[in-house]
């Protein structure tokens, strides 16, 4: 089977839930809660009959469903863990069992794909992450992955981590591929980021899902205890790559992501909020 995608797009100028492999589609009879209601076996594709326009515009699919993120997650040389402090919370947060969790915020603060991401006007050291986003249903069964950017006032969480949900949730702190690749398997994948200021490339990043170090599955259920979400949503993976300590974005800046698991990519223009 070729590999599938979950998108929305307009038909006949309503919206709708399609399955597709890029070039055709089928339509799913329902809203993307619905396809949350699904267990991850239940998914299946009609044929897909209907040709997808090569410009065809995938809107959003998130609806009341929440996005939350995690961190620490990449694997940490044997230097930088003997090198780091004990008593350093980031240290103890990768060495222990317990992942942590942070807002990233919902349909409302979500900045959808080629509009713009938002600035904290108390930053002066605002950073795009490139990040891989697990899509959960209802049973907290990942249904598949799309791409993210973490947008995070990093000074502000490296002036406190208890600074850390100001850093990370506010208008604009947000945005994913509006693109779901449908697999219960964490991918393999290279992800890139790249930074334009006035015409010009002023950072690149890369870095390789493969150092991921820990086990999507049970983030997600340490997630799902205490009922804290009831409707599916997603989740951040974590950022695997640095970025240089006194690098800030400023408004105008583009800000675009990239994956090979998918045909379109993510792309951003940063405003100060």
């Amino acid at each position: 089977m070729s590999e599938l995608f979950l998108a929305k797009i307009l038909i006949n100028g309503v919206p709708n839930l399609i399955v597709t492999n890029g070039t055709h589609y089928s339509i799913f009879d329902g809203n993307f809660s619905g396809f949350l209601a699904l267990r991850a076996n239940e998914i299946i594709s009609n044929n897909l009959e209907n040709e997808l326009s090569g410009d065809t515009r995938f809107l959003n699919l998130i609806e009341g469903q929440h996005i939350f993120a995690t961190g620490c997650t990449f694997k940490w040389s044997p230097e930088q863990i003997e090198f780091t402090h004990d008593a350093d919370v980031y240290k103890k947060l990768y060495l222990s069992e317990q992942s942590m969790f942070f807002y990233k915020g919902n349909k409302h603060n979500l900045a959808e794909n080629f509009s713009k991401i938002g600035i904290r006007e108390n930053s002066k050291i605002t950073i795009p992450e490139a990040e891989l986003v697990a899509v959960f249903n209802k049973f907290g069964e990942i249904i598949g992955y799309t791409l993210g950017n973490d947008v995070t006032a990093l000074d502000l969480e490296r002036e406190n981590p208890l600074y850390q949900s100001m850093a990370k949730f506010y208008k604009g702190s947000v945005s994913m591929l509006p693109l779901i690749k449908l697999s219960s398997k964490f991918p393999s994948t290279t992800l890139k980021c790249e930074v334009v200021r006035e015409g010009k490339v002023i950072v690149e990043t890369s870095y390789e899902s493969t150092g991921f170090n820990r086990n999507p599955n049970q983030i997600i259920e340490q997630l799902m205890k205490s009922n804290l979400t009831e409707n599916g949503g997603f989740l951040f993976l974590g950022c695997g790559v640095p970025y240089p300590s006194e690098f800030g974005l400023i408004s105008g800046d583009l800000v675009t992501i990239k994956s090979d698991l998918f045909p379109i990519y993510l792309q951003n223009t940063c405003i100060k909020i």
